[in-house]
């Protein structure tokens, strides 16, 4: 009796352990990076860098900050260099063995400082799903709708609404040290001045460092 009990605890042990133990905590699928965990997030390529650091709440929240600088804002389009500051707030709905499903707010503000340049509100909202069919490997799938306000210089302001999805790829290399590939593809449109109809491009490798 005492040895099919210890036989039930170790199961549930590792049952727990297995939806999400240290080193498949995430910050791309749905997972998020662990409770009581802290990541930091370090990204380059198109359409700049940027650095993101990441609290974990719970087993099914992270908090967080991402500064950024490039060209464009993450409205899915953007040709002038522009710096921001967004908050990141991450939800994990489902994990299991080997699917994750979770969202995200990135509410933050970005700056244009050239010609007549602009500060842009932001509040993009976009769901995550993970694949994970190793330890190691998770591949992403992400789906973004940003919805902003841009206000130029002299006072006159538009609405901003793009759409962008697209693939991701964490490589969990230690329990401390991932790195990522995150990419977004979609169009963006703003109404009435200045006018935008134009095509979204992310291309992003990064590095993970966590607690």
């Amino acid at each position: 009796m005492a040895g099919a009990a210890s036989a039930q605890v170790i199961v549930e042990v590792r049952e727990r352990e297995f939806v999400q133990p240290d080193w498949e905590s995430s910050v791309l699928t749905g997972r998020t990076v662990g409770d009581g965990r802290f990541a930091v997030h370090a990204e380059i390529g198109y359409p700049g860098a940027a650095v993101g650091f990441l609290w974990g709440q719970s087993p099914f929240f992270d908090l967080g900050l991402r500064l950024s600088a490039g060209y464009g804002t993450p409205l899915g389009f953007g040709t002038a260099p522009e710096a921001g500051a967004q908050a990141v707030l991450r939800w994990n709905f489902i994990n299991s063995r080997h699917f994750s499903l979770g969202a995200r707010l990135e509410p933050g503000v970005f700056v244009y400082p050239y010609d007549a340049g602009n500060v842009t509100l932001v509040a993009p909202f976009g769901l995550s799903f993970g694949i994970h069919p190793h330890p190691v490997v998770s591949v992403a799938i992400g789906a973004d709708i940003g919805v902003g306000l841009m206000v130029d210089y002299r006072g006159r302001a538009a609405l901003v609404l793009p759409l962008e999805v697209g693939p991701g790829l964490e490589l969990n290399l230690t329990r401390h040290l991932s790195l990522t590939l995150d990419t977004r593809f979609g169009a963006g449109w703003s109404e009435p001045l200045p006018a935008y109809r134009g095509y979204g491009l992310k291309a992003m490798a990064g590095l993970v460092v966590r607690t």
